[in-house]
């Protein structure tokens, strides 16, 4: 096979480096590689520079500096992994340069959306990191966003023209771009397309205990598990071994540490003693979580067509199901709702604007029950303090439902599971109103259950064990801030004064051969949608059902040992006790 790596921004390491060893590992199994660059063609602004906390209206020096990084990284990289190719750069002519100036003058807020190049929409797919960096929930472009806007149209035009030359004159077999969501990436994907070639989303793994230690390959712009259905019904009955638990304990620990960017709750206290008082919940009412997802993301991804519209849901808006919840218990005394806003919504750790969906969200929560209360991240509660007050969770379409499910508690949702990263049997589902708080009922009725856990621990187990490959025998990066005043300022200094030794190190130290070449090379050869797919079921290393619930008891003591460092009282039928419970439960199992 002839395998293409559209890779215009080297600048990110973390991206890069895997990038390069998937691209070895290729060869190695006898695959010729075309490696394509950017050299400076997207100076203007790209997803490199916003790696490196720059805006579009940084000064044009300290872009230049991420353009010098970028270069130098792919010079790097090509050097030390033998990999060639041209840069975007290179296959523009001066007709080209003219035909994107044509274009540009010719765009407008109105007609933006209808450009395209050789049937490409350009326009449409421009919008993407556009609309997350001002997390927009329409497609108006005001006349001071549309200057930027403008630079990532370029970018868009000047992608399709390379990759269609390029492809035309390669004709690869396979295209492999790291986030085909990206706009100029995404572009080249169209390109392929055109001419009848495969292209592939590759991605850091799902678990955050190590993600970039592990890498996702899947067929298409795949980040949900709906053509995994059929396999998962098969894995869903595995009981797992205790080394793949771990992992999923792994995953959530780092999860109520809350180091990395991408998670946006609060780490969790072990603080949970007075949250009942700190929202006005008496001791006989059961708590209702709803946890909102981030509506801008889902936005953006349905705009360019990589994520489906929601046909056919319950609930046609986030905000009408908040009215109907809030309705719902109105009349009922004996529960307390808690509306979780997801912290995305307003500044983070990771960006600095205020969404345009959650002036909305103001506006409408208000003149609310006495039942009801909202958490704003202003609030600082980390979800997982929340998780230890609440009976059910009801989620929108947020991991959260899966974070609830690992932990045993119930998890109710009322959209079409194509909308979910993870499988609808985790939760109790519904597909009309009626049934969804038929399932409510149902919910609070039957509680906590081990049962819960042990099925999205399976899920798991499926995602980070089967559905990624492990690159950690070459690359061991980890992305937890530094903590600690010395640690962080050895992190900074060690950065500023010796990028370049690091990176070569990676290079240098990388084992001759990746354990995982074969698999990838037989997931390409083969055509399969997911790296799980490629895998023979007979070789899954497996349990028994006794030996999976032993191995859960330790890993849900590692838990409890997270949540619960100083509280040693649990109150009856909470999660600590349910938890606790369970541990203590040996011989006793079902």
């Amino acid at each position: 096979m002839k395998v293409m790596f559209y890779a215009p921004h080297s600048a990110i390491w973390v991206f890069a480096f895997p990038e390069a060893l998937v691209a070895e590992a290729l060869m190695q199994e006898g695959n010729e590689i075309v490696y394509i660059g950017c050299r400076r063609q997207f100076r203007s602004y790209c997803v490199a520079m916003s790696a490196y906390g720059l805006k579009f209206d940084s000064p044009e020096a300290s872009k230049e500096k991420v353009c010098q990084i970028c270069e130098r990284n792919k010079a790097l990289l090509r050097k030390g992994f033998g990999l060639k190719g041209s840069d975007v750069a290179d296959e523009l002519t001066a007709d080209d340069d003219r035909q994107i100036e044509n274009i540009l003058q010719n765009a407008s807020p109105e007609n933006y959306l209808d450009l395209d190049v050789s049937g490409i929409k350009v326009g449409r797919l421009a919008l993407y990191e556009f609309l997350l960096n001002h997390k927009k929930n329409d497609l108006t472009i005001g006349e001071h966003e549309w200057k930027e806007f403008r630079g990532a149209l370029k970018n868009s035009i000047a992608s399709a023209l390379a990759s269609l030359k390029i492809i035309e004159r390669e004709k690869p077999d396979r295209l492999i771009t790291y986030n085909s969501f990206y706009a100029v990436n995404h572009v080249a994907c169209k390109a392929a397309e055109k001419y009848s070639v495969p292209h592939y989303l590759l991605h850091a793994g799902a678990t955050m205990a190590n993600r970039m230690e592990t890498l996702s390959l899947t067929k298409g712009y795949s980040y949900n598990y709906i053509t995994r259905s059929s396999l998962w019904q098969l894995y869903r009955n595995f009981p797992c071994t205790k080394s793949q638990l771990s992992k999923v304990t792994d995953h959530i620990l780092t999860l109520f540490k809350a180091r990395s960017v991408f998670v946006y709750s609060r780490p969790a206290s072990g603080e949970h003693a007075d949250l009942r008082a700190r929202f006005g919940i008496s001791a006989t009412q059961k708590v209702l979580v709803a946890t909102m997802s981030s509506h801008d993301e889902r936005f953006a991804s349905v705009t360019i067509g990589t994520m489906p519209d929601d046909p056919g849901v319950v609930f046609p808006t986030q905000v009408d199901w908040i009215k109907a919840l809030v309705a719902y218990v109105t009349i009922r005394p004996e529960l307390f709702l808690i509306i979780r806003v997801h912290p995305r919504e307003f500044p983070n750790k990771r960006e600095s604007v205020v969404s345009a969906y959650a002036a909305q969200l103001q506006s409408q929560l208000t003149n609310l029950p006495a039942n009801v209360r909202v958490n704003w991240p202003s609030d600082n509660i980390s979800l997982y303090d929340l998780a230890s007050i609440v009976d059910v969770f009801l989620n929108s379409r947020s991991t959260t439902g899966l974070e609830m499910a690992w932990l045993g508690l119930p998890v109710v949702v009322y959209s079409p599971d194509q909308l979910y990263s993870y499988p609808p049997d985790l939760s109790y589902t519904a597909n009309s109103q009626d049934e969804y708080f038929q399932k409510i009922e149902k919910a609070l009725g039957n509680g906590w259950d081990i049962e819960f856990s042990r099925m999205a621990y399976r899920w798991g187990v499926f995602q980070f064990c089967h559905d990624t490959v492990n690159i950690s025998e070459s690359y061991t990066s980890r992305e937890e801030r530094a903590s600690g005043i010395l640690a962080i300022v050895f992190d900074k200094m060690r950065r500023k004064l010796a990028p370049e030794h690091l990176k070569r190190q990676d290079i240098r130290r990388r084992t001759p051969e990746l354990k995982s070449k074969s698999l990838l090379n037989h997931f390409l050869e083969t055509g399969k949608n997911t790296l799980v797919e490629a895998i023979d079921v007979d070789d899954v290393e497996k349990s028994s059902l006794a030996e999976e619930t032993e191995a859960l008891r330790c890993e849900l003591g590692r838990i409890y040992s997270a949540l619960y460092q100083t509280e040693r009282n649990p109150l009856p039928s909470s999660l600590q006790q349910h938890i606790l419970n369970f541990i203590n439960s040996k011989g006793a199992d079902k």
